[in-house]
């Protein structure tokens, strides 16, 4: 696996969501999340507000959440995402 073309590629997400220029309508604001390659693994962290993921779920009804463009990403890879721990994600190979 090439972790640094992985980290590379990590897809952008909506990272916010703010109002439009006349302010008629909400508009979706996409950017990377924050992912960093540690101990040769890519990780995602779960912790810069960013919507990567959710391990407590407190906003998704109560159960561990990972962004589904994150989920494509990894199965598109041949890969899936394991919580290392309630604030971080790693990529894992089937």
């Amino acid at each position: 696996m090439n972790l640094e073309k992985l980290l590379k590629n990590v897809p952008e997400i909506v990272v916010d969501v703010v109002w439009n220029e006349d302010k008629t309508d909400l508009v979706d604001v996409y950017g990377k999340p924050h992912a960093f390659i540690r101990d040769d693994m890519l990780f995602v962290s779960g912790e810069h507000g960013d919507g990567a993921c959710d391990y407590y779920g407190e906003y998704r009804g109560g159960c561990a959440w990972i962004n589904p463009i994150l989920e494509k990403f990894a199965a598109d890879n041949k890969c899936y995402w394991e919580w290392e721990n309630a604030g971080c994600i790693v990529l894992n190979q089937d």
